[in-house]
């Protein structure tokens, strides 16, 4: 082990074995007696005296807040004791920021991005992701990961000039790449490793904390009540239409499905998009992105959501319009009825870890009914950090080890420890207990819970994730609220299809323009012409006006 202790002395330094002195004509002279030692000197030489202890501080989104006590936010805190214990250095403020009624996921990073207090770890979804990855928000990840698991210390640390002193070689970048890829699943890696604003190069942009997916959550209870057995929920359309309306009873309140409402509702019946092969945005022949909105598979699914929001049927005698509740604005109310017992079904989410912390006697779970030829499918999402470009060079290095540690093995074992401990180990996805060694909980696993889970992420298909598409359930939900205004679910098939493909090719259109900006040729082409005339109008007027003066 080589210990070096280097001081300055009138305008030079020495070491042990070293010195160091000006010859004539201003020439450095070095006597060493160890090359090892020369080069740990160089290096000594451009790194802050205690780089090592500085301290740090940075803003992360996501933690939880100090009062909360579920199992969930036990767990965070748990896993951040445990990097703080391991890195000292670090300082960690939870993001804070006052944010506009009910958009507060979107508007509360842009608003602090605005005002200058950014969180360095900052929130991202799939959603979500475009917006910030264009506008030069995130930091390309896969190189601050190979900084952070370099050997060399310089490639963590910059000069006075804020450059770093040392950069990663592409073998280091390739094996951090690699090493991401192992905590991604396949369906979420397209979004976030690709091209960047400007970028000809793909880069990681953020790391997912969760995985999120969409299954079908039934009340067990009011199944048997209505004389359906708990252990056979609905798989296919026609069984999802048969059950809802057995499960819906007017008189005590209750309906058979839920969705949330407003200009989200098509959020809220993402699944039944999802399951039938619907797509809101895709490349074309020339590889820019376009709306396929308006397809037959979209004005299917919207019209039997249609039925069941609205089609009339007979039961007991007693006629019926709909059997889903579609909450005015929102899901709020619509979570409150389901933990009441007011609602039979409706789309839920699964995380990864924490598959769902509900009563397995009362809710049951199963993947999402799927149409005649279609597959199960939903939403799949998840949970993301990302690092803010803008942050300083140390604070970078500090986010990535703080997301590199929580998405690590050591993190995964304190969560699933503090959910064991605290009797929530019959919801763990069954893989983590295997692999921590809690073999003897896996018959406490609800049946069906982690196929449920597996299937929903073999066939989730991502949230709308291109350019532009934070803001791509409004215009989606247009043309379905257009037909519920319609009452279009009791209009045949081939009178209500039309109509519905119509509207879709309108929102289709508005998503190509307001969205994407691909705006077509004829278009522009007229637009130019005018606005050509209009010039040269403005131009006349201009010129007549000043001969008249």
């Amino acid at each position: 082990m080589l210990r070096i202790n280097w001081y300055r002395r009138s305008g030079s330094w020495a070491g042990p074995g070293i010195r160091r002195h000006c010859g004539p004509r201003g020439v450095v002279k070095v006597r060493t007696t160890s090359c090892l030692a020369f080069l740990a000197v160089l290096l000594m030489k451009g790194l802050p005296a205690n780089a090592a202890s500085t301290p740090v501080e940075f803003v992360a989104a996501g933690l939880p807040y100090p009062g909360s006590t579920d199992v969930g936010s036990m767990a965070a805190r748990r896993v951040l004791r445990a990097f703080r214990k391991e890195y000292p250095q670090y300082k960690i403020k939870a993001f804070a920021m006052p944010t506009i009624q009910g958009s507060s996921m979107d508007t509360g990073p842009l608003m602090a991005i605005a005002a200058g207090m950014p969180p360095n770890a900052i929130y991202v979804n799939f959603r979500q992701s475009s917006t910030y990855i264009e506008h030069g928000f995130l930091a390309p990840m896969e190189v601050l990961l190979a900084r952070v698991l370099s050997k060399n210390p310089a490639q963590r640390h910059v000069n006075a000039q804020g450059r770093w002193l040392a950069n990663p070689n592409p073998a280091e970048i390739a094996q951090a790449m690699k090493l991401m890829r192992r905590r991604v699943p396949q369906a979420a890696w397209p979004v976030i490793y690709r091209h960047g604003d400007h970028s000809h190069r793909k880069h990681v942009w953020s790391m997912p904390t969760s995985i999120l997916v969409s299954a079908l959550l039934y009340r067990k209870d009011l199944f048997r009540a209505a004389g359906l057995n708990p252990r056979k929920p609905p798989r296919t359309w026609d069984q999802l239409l048969q059950d809802a309306r057995k499960l819906t009873i007017p008189s005590q309140r209750q309906y058979g499905i839920a969705f949330g409402g407003g200009r989200n509702i098509s959020y809220s019946m993402f699944p039944l998009l999802a399951s039938n092969g619907s797509r809101v945005i895709a490349r074309n022949s020339l590889g820019r992105w376009h709306s396929v909105y308006d397809s037959p598979q979209t004005a299917q699914a919207i019209y039997y959501f249609c039925k069941l929001a609205q089609g009339r049927f007979v039961s007991d005698g007693q006629a019926i319009h709909g059997t889903a509740y579609i909450g005015v604005s929102g899901t709020g109310n619509m979570y409150w009825l389901w933990s009441q017992g007011h609602i039979a079904m409706m789309f839920g989410t699964l995380s990864q870890e924490l598959i769902q912390a509900t009563n397995p006697q009362i809710v049951g779970i199963a993947p999402i009914p799927h149409p005649p030829g279609g597959t199960s499918s939903g939403e799949l999402n998840a949970s993301m950090l990302g690092v803010f470009a803008k942050s300083t060079p140390q604070q970078q290095i500090g986010v990535m080890r703080y997301i590199w540690f929580i998405t690590g093995p050591q993190a995964q074992r304190l969560s699933v420890q503090t959910f064991v401990q605290s009797g929530y180990g019959q919801f763990v996805n069954p893989d983590l207990l295997r692999k921590f060694g809690y073999t003897w909980l896996l018959r406490q696993v609800p049946a069906g819970w982690a196929t449920a889970f597996d299937t929903a992420l073999a066939n989730g298909v991502p949230e709308p994730y291109q350019h532009s598409t934070q803001n791509i359930y409004f215009p989606m939900s247009t043309p379905i609220n257009s037909a519920l205004e319609h009452n279009l679910g009791n209009e045949p098939r081939s009178r209500a299809i039309p109509l519905i493909s119509r509207s879709l090719k309108q929102a289709s259109q508005r998503i190509n323009y307001q969205l994407l900006g691909a705006i077509p040729l004829n278009v522009m082409r007229m637009r130019r012409i005018i606005a050509i005339i209009t010039i040269l109008v403005i131009g006349a007027l201009f010129l007549f006006e000043l001969w008249r003066v």
